[in-house]
């Protein structure tokens, strides 16, 4: 995860629209896309991941002119992942939109399309997300630890943590192994004889 912005590159359809300029700022090396598909402002992660942007009045535009749900078809169709990115406010105030027109076509975006709907509060914004994506396509995701955090409170509870972090241990394995050997140095440096000696502790 610690690949520079040069090292990462991305095709997009729009390269003159201000995300995709912020992008080459960075370092992020852009591909114009020749056939633009849909004639929207997308941008190709990798051959499995693409982004599509729209404004709020974009958003609005798209589901009159119908333009959303062609481009969503042409997303599902040639990628896995695929994720709109809808930026800043839909006001539909000044328009003829009936709010649960706009709930309906972005309530069908994931569950008919299977295309994920972000929010994006500027331009700003949708570029950091774009990075963030770009980076998990081209480098990877890195693994996240589910074991919920804690406060330690006291020195043996940072030492049960500690322990606890260990591949294949936890919260009963660590506190078994720090009544057994007694602190955390004595398990740092046992051998393999003295874990097999402990009960719950096998070959592998």
């Amino acid at each position: 995860m610690n690949a520079s912005l040069s090292e990462l590159k991305i095709s997009v359809t729009r390269p003159n629209r201000k995300p995709a300029l912020m992008l080459a700022e960075l370092g992020m090396e852009i591909v114009p896309v020749e056939e633009d598909e849909g004639n929207v402002d997308r941008y190709v992660l990798s051959d499995r991941v693409a982004v599509e942007r729209r404004t709020g009045s974009g958003l609005l535009q798209g589901i009159m002119d119908k333009t959303l749900f062609t481009s969503a078809v042409y997303l599902h169709e040639h990628f896995q992942v695929a994720v709109l990115i809808v930026e800043g406010e839909v006001d539909y105030t000044y328009t003829r939109f009936d709010p649960q027109a706009i709930r309906g076509a972005l309530s069908s975006m994931p569950l008919q399309y299977g295309v994920s709907v972000l929010s994006s509060p500027s331009a700003e914004e949708t570029v950091q997300m774009i990075v963030m994506m770009t980076r998990h396509a081209q480098v990877g995701v890195p693994e996240i630890s589910l074991t919920p955090k804690r406060k330690a409170v006291d020195l043996p509870d940072m030492q049960r943590r500690l322990i606890e972090m260990l591949p294949g241990c936890g919260m009963v394995m660590g506190r078994e192994l720090l009544q057994h050997f007694g602190s955390v140095k004595r398990i740092v440096n046992g051998s393999e004889d003295d874990f097999r000696a402990m009960r719950g502790i096998g070959v592998k």
